[in-house]
């Protein structure tokens, strides 16, 4: 079915679903907007990847409507969309393990590096988007924003700078998110926390490494 190309853009289905149901099958910008309830964003994405694939054409100033392809492209989509009408699908996912590899202890007022890492993992043949987002707790972190990463079947390790507090432990916690084909949803993969010690001298202590799983929609 050649509408595999676009089903990664769930919002680009819909597009087509809803300019069937219309009449000449043509809608304003503002209507599938609204009706859809989708952004400016979303819709652009998914507009501009149905005109490519000659799906869709602007027929008037801010009016698309489907090509004669889109319109026999539409029609394969209602007929899946009414064999499928009842049928519960599970979400194809895959799980795969995260790493975060730091010293045993750290040293008060010492800058530290910890490891995050994604072991390789051939069915990862198209790279996802993931959003890593880290917190500390006795602890400043180098870089409070997110981290956004493309994931793909080669090991992956990203760097995370801190410098522990003057406390006796200081915790790190790691949560990952899988975003969206459309770059607007976040699915979340799952996370997890370290606790580590912290000395007021002397040198790091021995790294050793925590893991946990994380689950990936679509793969």
């Amino acid at each position: 079915m050649h509408l595999k190309r676009i089903e990664a853009l769930p919002s680009a289905l819909d597009i087509l679903r809803y300019l069937y149901q219309q009449p000449n099958h043509e809608a304003e910008v503002d209507d599938i907007c609204d009706d859809l309830n989708i952004g400016d964003i979303r819709f652009g994405k998914a507009i501009r990847r149905l005109v490519t694939l000659g799906y869709v054409q602007m027929n008037a100033h801010l009016v698309y409507g489907l090509t004669q392809n889109g319109e026999k492209a539409s029609t394969e989509l209602d007929a899946y969309d009414q064999a499928m009408e009842g049928v519960v699908q599970e979400p194809e996912r895959a799980v795969r393990k995260v790493y975060v590899a730091a010293p045993r202890t750290l040293v008060a007022g010492q800058p530290a590096t910890l490891q995050i890492g994604f072991p390789g993992d051939a069915r990862f043949t198209q790279p996802v988007e993931v959003v890593l987002r880290m917190e500390t707790l006795n602890s400043t972190l180098a870089e409070t924003e997110d981290k956004i990463i493309r994931l793909a079947s080669n090991q992956q390790i990203v760097d995370a700078d801190l410098t522990p507090d003057w406390f006796d432990q200081m915790r790190f916690k790691l949560q990952v998110f899988q975003l969206a084909a459309d770059g607007e949803d976040l699915h979340t993969c799952g996370g997890m926390y370290v606790d580590l010690n912290v000395v007021a001298e002397g040198e790091p202590g021995e790294v050793v490494a925590f893991s946990t799983d994380l689950t990936f929609d679509g793969i």
